[in-house]
């Protein structure tokens, strides 16, 4: 009798965990999402997933959500106070392991860039960190910027009502853009192959575009001229800060402010191989969106 995986997805109501959790539904594992009301907002729960509430600093109610289980997917939550995330994957860590888990992986959300010593880029290092040295064979997968962010009203909206997409980064900049589909492709792949235990992985999508080639992509799906333009880190902050809650915008700001002392972080990922991905192209996530004016 064959028994049916089980991988515990935390960050289910949010995008990245919605992908993840939908990648690992899609290829037949049951789901249990994680929730505990640290991030804000976020999308509805994907479907066929069991929902398990999991209180802070309740343990048995997280050993109790955790038996069984095969994988622990874990997202980085967009709450950036200081030590807070890091407690908070310590103990998800440590109930993993007096559960049994066979594996964790860590999505970091974005990746530290070479160089930069900021509180962002600290944290995340420690806690991939963490989790390789944790007592459950552990994989991070460390992505690039989402495609999936160009849906978001100061991206689609400013395009919609402005002509213009506006972003922290100079026109020369290249970025390798990737899809939350990509990620849970990432996340699977993490979990199920035995050679990503103990590694860390720069994911990335499949080609490196300039802010001006994003507009004009934008453009082409909206049937409108797009322009770019180079949008100051500081007005990011304060959006951010506003919708997120400080230092979230300030940490944010930072990695853009650092990204031209290496223009070239962001443009790849060598993880892409090691995890035998076939990442999606934007041509190819363009062709599934509804963005027509």
């Amino acid at each position: 009798m064959t028994t049916t995986p089980i991988a515990a997805v935390t960050g289910v109501s949010g995008a990245q965990g919605a992908a993840i959790a939908a990648a690992f539904r899609d290829a037949g594992w049951q789901l249990r999402g994680l929730t505990r009301g640290l991030t804000r907002g976020g999308a509805a729960a994907p479907p066929g997933i069991q929902p398990v509430a999991v209180p802070p600093g309740d343990a048995a109610a997280l050993d109790r959500a955790l038996e069984g289980a095969s994988v622990l997917a874990v997202t980085l939550p967009l709450d950036h106070r200081r030590s807070v995330r890091e407690a908070w994957l310590a103990g998800l860590l440590l109930a993993a392991g007096r559960a049994g888990v066979g594996r964790v992986v860590l999505n970091l959300a974005t990746r530290p860039l070479p160089g930069h010593e900021r509180p962002m880029a600290l944290a995340m290092r420690a806690m991939e960190a963490m989790a390789l040295a944790g007592p459950v064979p552990a994989a991070v997968l460390r992505p690039t910027v989402y495609m999936d962010n160009l849906l978001m009203p100061w991206a689609i909206g400013a395009a919609r009502e402005h002509g213009v997409f506006a972003y922290p980064v100079a026109p020369d900049i290249r970025i390798a853009w990737m899809s939350h589909r990509t990620l849970g492709a990432a996340a699977l792949a993490a979990a199920t192959r035995p050679e990503a235990a103990g590694r860390g992985f720069d994911i990335a999508g499949p080609e490196a575009v300039t802010g001006p080639e994003i507009a004009a992509m934008l453009g082409g799906a909206l049937g409108k001229p797009v322009g770019f333009a180079t949008l100051d880190p500081a007005v990011l902050a304060a959006g951010m800060n506003a919708g997120f809650g400080a230092p979230v915008g300030d940490d944010i700001a930072d990695l853009y402010r650092h990204l031209p002392i290496v223009p070239d972080a962001l443009a790849g990922g060598d993880g892409n191989a090691a995890l035998g991905l076939a990442p999606e192209s934007f041509a190819a996530w363009f062709a599934r969106q509804t963005l027509a004016a």
